[in-house]
C-alpha cells in the first residue's frame, strides 16, 4: 500500500521515537482536491504522501503538534480497509494549500507492509528479574521478550497502573538488562499471579534487538541440528 491511497475514513497515526520515549500521536486526513494533491506532489516532487490537517497528542489533551524542528524517528501506521499497514521512517513537513493556509503532510519513500504489533518473535526467557516503580522494588519472572516488548509474572498483591513506567532488570546467562518500559497492560493468570506486559523504551532496543537475533538463530542451528539427526536416523534404520 502507498501513503497516497490513504482515504479519509481511514485511522491514521504516527509514531513518534526518540532515544528514551515512544509517543503514539492522531493524524486528521485532509480532503482536499486532487488538483491541489497533484500541485503539492510537482512541488514536493514526491507524490508518496497523504495530507493531513493536524496531528494531535490524545494525552495532552489533544495537543496539536509539529513537526519541524523535533528530532525523532516518525512512522505511520495507518488503518486501512480493516488492515493496519506501517510506514517506516516518515517525514511529517508542511505544505502551501494557498497564499495563507498551510497542511501537513506524512511523506514516505517506502510502499506501507501489513503489520501486527503482536507478531515480533518473541523469546521464552523463564528467569527472575526484578520491577522497579520509584524507589519499590519487586520480583518477577521474565516470561518472554521481543525486540519491542517484555511479559513478566508477578504476585497478584503488586499495584501497578496501565501506562507506568518501571525499569525491569533481569541476567540471562551472558546478557544483563536494565530496562525502561511502559506498562500497557495486565492479565490474571491464577488467583496469586497476573502478566504484566510492558513497551520497551527506543533507548534499550539494540540490545534486545541483538538478543532476539541471536536466540532466534540459536533456535534455527538447534532445529537444522535436530533434523540432521533425525535423517541420520533413519539412514541407519
Amino acid at each position: 500500500m502507498k501513503l497516497s491511497e490513504v482515504q479519509k475514513d481511514d485511522i491514521i497515526k504516527i509514531r513518534a521515537y526518540t532515544d528514551d520515549e515512544e509517543v503514539e500521536l492522531k493524524a486528521v486526513y485532509a480532503d482536499i482536491s486532487d488538483e491541489m494533491k497533484t500541485k503539492i506532489g510537482e512541488a514536493a516532487k514526491n507524490t508518496n504522501f497523504v495530507p493531513i490537517e493536524m496531528v494531535h497528542d490524545p494525552k495532552k489533551d489533544n495537543t496539536v503538534v509539529l513537526f519541524a524542528d523535533v528530532k525523532c524517528s516518525l512512522e505511520a501506521l495507518v488503518y486501512h480497509e480493516d488492515k493496519l499497514y506501517k510506514f517506516d521512517e516518515v517525514i511529517v513537513p508542511r505544505a502551501n494549500i494557498n497564499d495563507k493556509d498551510t497542511i501537513q503532510l506524512i511523506v514516505g519513500n517506502t510502499p506501507g507492509v501489513r503489520y501486527n504489533r503482536r507478531n515480533a518473535f518473541r523469546v521464552t526467557v523463564g528467569v527472575q528479574g526484578e520491577m522497579v516503580v520509584d524507589d519499590k522494588i519487586f520480583n518477577a519472572t521474565v516470561r518472554d521478550i521481543s525486540s519491542t516488548g517484555i511479559g513478566i509474572i508477578v504476585t497478584s498483591d503488586v499495584k501497578v497502573e496501565v501506562g507506568t513506567d518501571v525499569r525491569i532488570q533481569f541476567s540471562d546467562s551472558t546478557y544483563g538488562f536494565d530496562l525502561l518500559a511502559r506498562i500497557v497492560r495486565e492479565q490474571p493468570v491464577s488467583e496469586n499471579y497476573k502478566i504484566i506486559g510492558l513497551v520497551i523504551y527506543p533507548s534499550k532496543r539494540e540490545m534486545v534487538d541483538k538478543y532476539v537475533a541471536q536466540k532466534q538463530l540459536d533456535m534455527q542451528i538447534n532445529s537444522t541440528k535436530k533434523e540432521e539427526q533425525k535423517e541420520n536416523i533413519d539412514l541407519k534404520g
